[in-house]
């Protein structure tokens, strides 16, 4: 028989427990700050370091918001340090003690530890659960005495609720605890004090030794702020619980009549947490179970914005014929509420399927013009053919602006469109990382830790990992989940009917949404994964030691709060976080106020009441709004088509006859793409954005704003616009093409004052700054603007810091970067530039010698025909450079060859043609590469870089060379057919399901461009090669 195990060198705690300030050191910084006049100036070197370590977790720009923090307290730096010197008998002697200490001394006094001959559980969250027992049993102990006899007989099967929530709180608590748990396990291990010839056998020591009182005493006093939140946690779930069952005594009668349809449910016999966030310490969403199987919702605040919504869902199904949108059925009760469960059912075939999808268009639109946010997965439910929203409190969601007036539009415009509701694949709008979990398309995710050799005293954290499953909110058909880009047509049916029916009752709703004021909704300040995160961070053992150093797993919420609601809200947020709840923040639909977790009034936080905003936006219907809303949805569904980024379609457009294709009828096709984006820039008066399909990481897209480079961004869309407005003399597109970059001047000054943004961008042609540098080099040309070329000479600087850590490549690297640098300084005549090509060139020369053929491949934008490119032009105007370019154009020739059946520039066979400019290419390779390319069918995809016009492209090139009189005829050829393909389909672009998206590469500036070329290759340089109006092509 085995002995209860002793503590070996435990301290000689006693086992009633520590000194009675043990606690102290577990309060916050906001509680702390009671009576800190009695505070002497006690500052030691150890308080010193810890101070210079919270202050520099701010940054070196982080000042003002360390400030704010503390000035949020009604203090300053001097209190924080006292208080980080402040001994815990001293701070216990002038604060009250607290009742979690009291609870957790309670509890410990009367722990039963496991007998001897008990074994240890094999499961480790089993053998945890014995630690945490104490609280565990006190607490359902109280909650048994809290259920009065009489009031609670035929209806609640009093054993099973209190069993289901003893297991519940357990669960949770060793989640909470286990952290801290294998930490002690590793220090007690290193002390050498568990006893064990294997680490099972030390591990289950552990767990004897820590369900023992004296052992349980020491880790509370090494880490008093774990007592202290498993205390609370268990505190709050306990009388969250007690408030639930009192309030469904009063409601039973209500509840069977108004959810159950007037079906009795029988006993309730189970209680279910965890079906949302928790707020106002431990308040959340709980699933009542029946013995008959019924299920329920209990909501513990007010429900009027499901009720209201669930009016406006009615209203919109008599408006449109045929809708019949269904809404889960709610008694609202004064502060709280009761919900039909409503069960993910699948549908029973494609029509159903159909019909679901034609109805969640039209619930978009009335969750739009409503402001309703937060439609992620676990939000809408798929009951059959019918999508059920059941959680509306973010209902008349205000728009808690980071936006000022001189910042993007398009930012402003996508922020609040359609996305805004968290229904449509978005990054930032209802996603977790780059995993979707919107209503439409999403999954649904919880984080779990990985443990390795659980179970061990070797046991560790493997990974912290998201656990993602199929959400609710997608029908499914013949048992797999369908897929909405198979029902887009349904999508924009439905969201075309709801959206003329809204805007033909406009008045109607617009009353209905006058009578929506008086009632709480929910104001998400900030994403729950960003709280989730803090929450992480503060529940590391590290943090565990010292309630002030669990304050600056907080410190987040001043240091990215650049706006003042969020500014105004930190401290509160903080509060709420410290007790582990998700921050709960309301308004009211009718008035500028806020409110916090524990009723704190903000006053006229909002600009204006969200009931106006709403109106306003019932106001501003029309076919143009509708079709700016429409490709958002469409663009957004498009975003989760796995295409890579850098590669055609492969499909072309069959029966091309192609079509007299004279300069002036290309530059009429490009004039018509540029009439195109000027009309749906989206602008302020000053400054003009677009939205658009941007590739990321090679393998996604992703619907954003335009930003600020050449290769996606407004700049690459300007430099088309500014060229076309040459050459049309049309002004209109030369005042857009300024309009677009003016942001530029405060992005160039952010990165002055932090160069560490500018070496993170890049320097590469395409890119990076350098291509930046190029294109405001060419648009200060263009437009002759003297400021626009002061900036292409500013961002010259800002390159200078990027070049020393980049890849070598064209796109980019260093490669494209000398190409750029070289074409400032010939159009410019900018020192700096040329001081940058010759450093660009050093940093080459080792690689490009030391490098094996194989190290790039045979390619334009990432390989060595981009950096024989560019040290050809560094030969032609250094001779002392030539020997490095040979050595390039060796290695271009000896390289693998590129993707096959690839024909674009970027990385297929148009961009190995382009190693014939270098000399890498021998004349009847080439020509066959010209050949093939006249007797490939047009491509569809038309696009600048991997579309057909990026064939052109090296055409041009080949053709400019002089050497291959055959790629001039082709390329004529090849004009043709795509002012045919033009005139028949459009400019197709190269994103997924061809929606139409505005960059240089990618899009329809990039396309626009290309014909520009195509008419006007003497007078427009070659985007896509870097070149200047001197160094482009003779012939």
């Amino acid at each position: 028989m085995t002995t209860a195990p002793t503590l070996r060198a435990a301290g000689d705690l006693p086992a009633t427990g520590p000194d009675g300030s043990w606690w102290a050191p577990a309060l916050a910084l906001h509680e702390r700050i009671h009576g800190i006049g009695q505070l002497r100036d006690s500052a030691d070197e150890v308080a010193c370091a810890r101070f210079d370590r919270w202050r520099g977790r701010y940054g070196p720009q982080g000042e003002a918001a360390f400030q704010r923090r503390l000035a949020d307290l009604g203090i300053d730096q001097a209190v924080v340090l006292r208080l980080l010197g402040e001994p815990p008998a001293v701070l216990a002697a002038r604060a009250e003690r607290p009742r979690w200490a009291r609870a957790v001394e309670e509890a410990l006094r009367s722990a039963v530890p496991p007998a001897a001959d008990v074994p240890v559980p094999t499961r480790w969250e089993d053998a945890f659960a014995w630690s945490v027992q104490p609280l565990v049993t006190a607490t359902v102990r109280q909650l048994a005495r809290r259920l009065p006899p009489h009031r609670f007989v035929s209806w609640l099967d009093v054993p099973a609720v209190l069993a289901g929530f003893g297991a519940d709180l357990g669960h949770r608590l060793v989640t909470m605890a286990a952290p801290t748990f294998v930490a002690q396990l590793h220090a007690w291990r290193d002390a050498g004090r568990l006893r064990g010839r294997d680490s099972r056998q030390r591990f289950v020591d552990f767990v004897r030794m820590l369900s023992e009182t004296s052992g349980l005493w020491e880790l509370f006093t090494d880490y008093p702020v774990l007592a202290r939140l498993l205390a609370e946690t268990s505190r709050s779930e306990l009388d969250a619980l007690t408030r639930l069952l009192s309030r469904f005594a009063d409601d039973r009668d209500g509840i069977v009549r108004v959810v159950l349809g007037g079906v009795d449910p029988g006993p309730l016999c189970g209680i279910s947490a965890g079906l949302g966030d928790p707020h106002q310490r431990g308040e959340g969403v709980r699933l009542l179970h029946f013995t008959g199987g019924t299920r329920i919702v209990y909501k513990p605040r007010g429900v009027q914005a499901q009720v209201h919504l669930g009016g406006m869902v009615r209203w919109l199904s008599t408006t449109v014929p045929g809708l019949d949108l269904r809404t889960p059925a709610v008694l609202a009760v004064s502060g709280h509420g009761w919900q039909e469960f409503v069960g993910h059912q699948p549908v029973t075939g494609t029509e159903a399927a159909s019909a679901y999808y034609r109805r969640l268009g039209a619930l978009l639109v009335l969750l739009h013009v409503t402001h309703t946010t937060d439609m992620h997965c676990e939000n809408v439910v798929a009951a059959g053919d019918q999508p059920l929203v059941i959680d509306a409190e973010t209902l008349f969601h205000p728009y808690l602006s980071t936006i000022d007036r001189n910042d993007d539009p398009a930012l402003l415009a996508l922020a609040t469109s359609v996305i805004r509701t968290g229904m449509l694949p978005c990054a930032g709008f209802g996603g977790f990382g780059g995993t979707d979990t919107s209503a439409l398309a999403g999954a649904t995710g919880a984080p779990v830790v990985r443990w390795e050799a659980a179970g061990t005293d070797q046991m560790r954290v493997a990974a912290r990992v998201m656990h993602w499953g199929a959400g609710h909110s997608r029908p499914h058909l013949d048992g797999k989940p369908t897929d909405p880009g198979d029902y887009l047509s349904e999508l924009l049916h439905g969201f075309r009917l709801a959206y003329d029916a809204v805007r033909r009752n406009r008045d109607r709703l617009a009353a209905m949404v006058g009578r929506c004021t008086d009632f709480d909704v929910r104001v998400v300040a900030r994403p729950t994964r960003r709280y989730r995160a803090m929450l992480d961070e503060a529940g590391r053992p590290e943090a565990l030691r010292d309630g002030m150093d669990r304050d600056q797993a907080f410190d987040p919420l001043w240091i990215e709060a650049n706006d003042p609601v969020r500014r105004a809200l930190a401290t509160h947020e903080a509060i709420d976080l410290w007790a582990g709840d998700i921050p709960l923040v309301t308004a009211r639909p009718g008035d500028r106020d806020l409110w916090t977790s524990n009723s704190i009034r903000l006053p006229r936080l909002l600009d204006r009441p969200v009931g106006d905003r709403a109106k306003d936006m019932l106001s501003r219907l029309g076919d143009v709004d509708r079709r700016d809303q429409e490709w958002i949805l469409t663009a957004s569904l498009a975003t989760r088509v796995p295409l890579p980024a850098h590669r055609c379609s492969g499909r072309s457009l069959a029966r091309m006859d192609g079509i007299a294709a004279p300069p002036q009828r290309l530059l009429a096709a490009a004039c018509e793409i540029a009439a195109r984006l000027v009309a749906t820039g989206i602008s302020d008066g000053d400054r003009i954005n677009w939205l658009g399909l941007e590739p990321v990481d090679g393998q996604r897209w992703l619907l954003l704003p335009t930003g600020a480079g050449l290769a996606d961004g407004n700049l690459g869309i300007a430099l088309f616009l500014a060229e076309v407005a040459r050459l049309s003399g049309v002004p209109r597109f030369a005042a857009a093409a300024r309009h677009a970059i003016r942001g530029y001047p405060q992005l160039c000054q952010l990165l002055k004052q932090q160069p560490e943004l500018a070496a993170a961008i890049g320097c590469g042609g395409l890119s990076g700054l350098g291509g930046m540098a190029y294109g405001l080099s060419r648009l200060g040309m263009l437009l002759r603007d003297a400021e626009i070329a002061a900036l292409a000479a500013d961002t010259v600087g800002l390159t200078a810091h990027a070049v020393e850590r980049s890849s070598i490549d064209w796109r980019d690297g260093t490669a494209g970067c000398l190409a750029a640098m070289l074409a400032v300084h010939r159009d410019l005549g900018l020192p700096s530039a040329g001081r940058l090509a010759h450093r660009c060139f050093d940093l080459l020369a080792p690689v490009v010698s030391g490098a094996e053929p194989d190290a790039l491949p045979n390619s334009f934008a990432t390989g060595w025909v981009g950096v024989s490119l560019a040290l050809h032009r560094m030969a032609g105007a250094f001779p002392r450079c030539r020997p490095l370019a040979a050595r390039a154009v060796a290695l271009l020739s000896a390289a693998p060859a590129p993707v096959p059946g690839e024909p674009g520039l970027c990385a297929g066979d148009a961009g190995r043609l382009l190693g014939a400019v270098v000399g890498a290419v021998s004349s009847s390779d080439a020509e066959q590469g010209v050949q093939a390319a006249a007797s490939r069918p047009l491509l569809r995809d038309l696009s600048l870089c991997h579309g057909e016009l990026s064939v052109t492209e090296a055409l041009t090139a080949l053709a400019g060379t002089g050497r291959h009189p055959g790629a001039v005829q082709v390329r004529r050829r090849r004009a043709s057919l795509v002012l045919d393909a033009i005139r028949r389909h459009g400019p197709i672009c190269s994103t997924p399901e061809e929606v139409e998206t505005p960059g240089l590469l990618t899009g329809l500036a990039g396309i626009g461009y290309g014909l520009l070329r195509l008419g006007f290759h003497r007078q427009v340089p070659s985007v896509l090669l870097l070149e200047s109006p001197s160094s482009a092509g003779p012939w």
